[in-house]
């Protein structure tokens, strides 16, 4: 974007060079022609810019601005240094395309040679790790592939239960045209003039109602876009393209051609003189198609329904589980950057700057609590790598790890995690004290199981060229936070305290009652008085990351709630077709029983009974597929316990209720017939 980029040897370069993404070269240096070249600091360090992404680049995970980097490494916990050299991090992810002509599996097929090999020679530290390449594709849409995959066939079921429904109801306006179909064909008309003539007026239907579905469509885009911001990846750049809309014409005239096909072929087989001597009294087809296409929209509406009701009970299991904080009233601002380097008096500056922050925020009135942490919670990102338990009877070759995490003294509290044993960090934990680390109790079940943890000692790294005064005590022990989502539960974690341990970067949390507007203009005056160097563009609510880790369930529920209901719609429509089509094909029949003494309320029931039995077979055709449509569910939502009885049991009520109302419609009308009229009826 009018910026040039130049291959990097990044492990030489002794310039750091940062590329801007389009949105932060608007937002942050307002599109500054001359930004290539200049300096920018980023996190304290002189950073110069060497090029501008074009816009509508995307990643998987957004980014402002891409650096070089001559120690792409982690931190050293207890020196806050940078180490190249420790075989137990495993945390870099490359990106890379294959040759021409090089097929995945081949590429894999050597990756797993490179695994199998480091394996062997660094047992401790890569036994179990082996490389594996995904599709970029993948890795983009792998999340939400599965539920669109689920959502597809909730359209495909919902196309079918309104094929089913035209159907029906060309079917039965094919019998009422019995007598004019009849005069066609003795005047000359051949069945295939007239099956042509029906199943043309079926294409009308279905490219009528195509038509209709695109301007609902680019409704129903801007809906999507909205309801799936989180979830769908480049969703806002979703559009009707021909690619679409050749597919919506595909569709229409396929449905077309299947819905019209029942009555062309019922019209095909009508003879004309036994039709003329009938006449229109008693023209009718056969209802038993009729009937199971009605039989089978209830069917289908009992699978879409079902799984409906699978979606709505994971969503509800997942808002019940505990995250192991409580994230109401809380705020954070992420990726706050203290001064750099590696050496003791870097990590000295970078306390005293976080002690700083710490001190500004906590004096802003309506601030309950403030503490700083290395990686939030829910946040996707944590650290992991080798650590050497005392006491623990490890296996040979087995390689021990944990999560940890660097935390100032009033985090727990802010977050309001219990503690369950010993004590949380003190002001007596500090450079040059006992080296100490509280640990969360799924660590204590993993390497303690029934012994007290409190007293004993934990390393990090193997063991090898590591001295007596890099073990860390167990001071306490805190409950189990899920740290990467809330379907996870919670891996052995351990926290060092931040006056130990000063990481480059931490995130800040905030307990507070005010509004995260309100909150953000104090947050940067501090921010600018601790770390000058630092900007705050938003403060957000804790919640949001919890809401995050929800939304793929939560578009899920709208959008199979969404398709359930006009489900349920189509079905009781075709219910109270077929029954009122077949109410008035037994209105004579009605009249003879009234004027034979039949009471309303027998009337009303007759009717009734046509549409309710129809649902009850349809009930009993659609439960088995509901099984399995939930069994199949269960490997993609998060359920604990099946319940499906109670769905299926739900589902079914709701399904007879909604029967019954479109079926005592037309029984209310044949309830209201007068028996002279009814038997004089032709």
């Amino acid at each position: 974007q009018g910026g040039r980029y130049r291959r990097v040897d990044y492990l030489k370069e002794t310039v750091r060079l940062g590329g801007l993404s389009h949105g932060a070269w608007g937002q942050s240096f307002g599109m500054d022609p001359n930004i290539i070249g200049k300096v920018i600091t980023l996190n304290g360090d002189p950073v110069v810019v060497s090029g501008v992404l074009q816009e509508g680049f995307h990643f998987p995970e957004s980014r402002d601005i891409w650096v070089s980097s001559t120690t792409p490494a982690p931190v050293n916990l207890r020196a806050g240094e940078n180490s190249l050299h420790e075989r137990g991090s495993h945390y870099l992810r490359a990106i890379g395309r294959l040759k021409s002509g090089l097929l995945l599996s081949s590429a894999s097929a050597e990756m797993e040679v490179i695994g199998a090999r480091l394996d062997a020679l660094y047992p401790e530290s890569n036994r179990g790790h082996r490389p594996t390449i995904v599709p970029l594709r993948d890795q983009v849409v792998g999340a939400v592939e599965s539920p669109l995959w689920m959502l597809m066939l909730a359209v495909a079921g919902i196309l079918l239960i309104a094929c089913f429904n035209v159907a029906a109801l060309q079917l039965a306006s094919t019998a009422a045209r019995r007598h004019e179909l009849a005069i066609r064909a003795a005047l000359g008309a051949s069945r295939l003039h007239i099956a042509r003539q029906i199943i043309i007026e079926g294409l009308v239907l279905s490219v009528g109602g195509g038509a209709a579905g695109v301007l609902l469509a680019a409704w129903g885009i801007d809906l999507l876009a909205l309801w799936g911001e989180r979830v769908l990846p480049h969703v806002h750049s979703f559009s009707l393209d021909l690619g679409a809309l050749g597919f919506t014409v595909f569709t229409a005239v396929v449905s077309g051609l299947g819905f019209a096909l029942l009555p062309a072929i019922s019209a095909m087989r009508t003879h004309p003189m036994e039709a003329l001597r009938q006449g229109s009294r008693t023209a009718s087809v056969k209802s038993s198609v009729r009937s199971g296409l009605i039989v089978a929209e209830v069917a289908i509406a009992l699978v879409l329904l079902a799984g409906t009701g699978a979606v709505v009970r994971s969503f509800i299991e997942l808002r019940s589980v505990h995250t192991g904080v409580d994230s109401e009233g809380v705020f954070v601002a992420e990726a706050l950057g203290g001064p750099r380097g590696g050496e003791k008096a870097a990590g000295a500056r970078r306390l005293q700057a976080y002690q700083r922050l710490l001190a500004e925020t906590r004096a802003i009135p309506g601030v309950e609590s403030a503490a700083l942490i290395q990686d939030l919670p829910m946040s996707h990102s944590t650290s992991n790598g080798t650590i050497d338990v005392e006491g623990y009877p490890k296996v040979k070759d087995e390689r021990v790890t944990a999560e940890f995490q660097v935390a100032s003294l009033d985090y727990f509290s802010a977050m309001h995690i219990p503690v369950v044993d010993g004590r949380i960090f003190t002001g007596a934990d500090r450079e040059g004290g006992r080296p100490v680390v509280v640990i969360n109790e799924a660590f204590r079940r993993r390497f303690y199981q029934n012994r007290e943890p409190v007293g004993r000692r934990i390393r990090v790294g193997d063991g090898i060229g590591q001295k007596d005064e890099d073990w860390l005590t167990i001071v306490g022990v805190v409950g189990d936070v899920r740290q990467h989502s809330v379907q996870e539960p919670a891996a052995p974690e351990m926290y060092l305290p931040l006056a130990q341990s000063p990481v480059p970067e931490v995130d800040l949390v905030i307990r507070s009652h005010l509004r995260a507007d309100t909150l953000l203009l104090s947050v940067r005056k501090a921010l600018h008085v601790a770390l000058p160097d630092q900007a705050l563009r938003r403060l957000r609510p804790m919640n949001d990351f919890i809401a995050g880790f929800l939304a793929t369930e939560q578009l899920l529920l709208k959008l199979t709630a969404l398709f359930s209901a006009v489900a349920l719609g189509l079905a009781m429509l075709g219910i109270y077709g077929v029954v009122a089509y077949t109410t008035t094909q037994r209105t004579r029949e009605l009249g003879i029983r009234a004027a034979l003494g039949a009471q309303p309320a027998d009337i009303v029931r007759l009717v009734m009974g046509g549409g309710l039995r129809l649902v009850g077979v349809g009930l009993l055709v659609g439960v088995p597929l509901a099984l399995l449509t939930l069994r199949a569910l269960r490997t993609q939502l998060y359920l604990q316990e099946p319940n499906n009885a109670w769905t299926l049991l739900a589902v079914g009520l709701l399904l007879s209720l909604a029967a019954g109302v479109a079926s005592f419609l037309p029984a209310r009308r044949a309830n209201k017939l007068d028996p002279m009229v009814a038997l004089r009826y032709e």
